[in-house]
């Protein structure tokens, strides 16, 4: 009777104190539209579908892999235009993709840039 109580005691402030913990943020910037940290995508990817209901959302990694089938292809998306949504820390181009971006806008498609540099 003695040994369980004080189990039972010890097994509260376990409990109680596990509670107590606070999960750490994680503050590195990854844009991951998974994410739910501070510096993830989360939410505004999500509000996409709210945004644009009648859209086709797509995640791509590379925009160019999607511009060049565009390009490539006229029929590709025929009578679509496009909103193509870059979240990242760095973007660099260089003189031959800066024209295919170009080409790409022309066409009637956007292109919207998230970028710290």
């Amino acid at each position: 009777m003695k040994y369980s109580k004080l189990t039972l005691i010890l097994f509260v402030m376990l409990l109680l104190g596990s509670c107590s913990q606070q999960k750490q943020t994680q503050w590195q910037v990854t844009f991951d539209k998974n994410s739910k940290e501070p510096y993830g995508c989360f939410i505004a990817y999500q509000m996409l579908n709210e945004i644009f209901p009648s859209a086709d959302i797509k995640s791509e990694r590379n925009l160019f892999r999607e511009i060049d089938k565009a390009l490539d292809h006229p029929d590709y998306g025929v009578n679509k235009s496009r909103l193509s949504i870059v979240v990242c820390r760095r973007f660099e181009v260089d003189s031959l993709e800066l024209d295919k971006i170009k080409r790409y806008v022309h066409l009637g498609n956007t292109l919207c840039i998230f970028s710290e540099n």
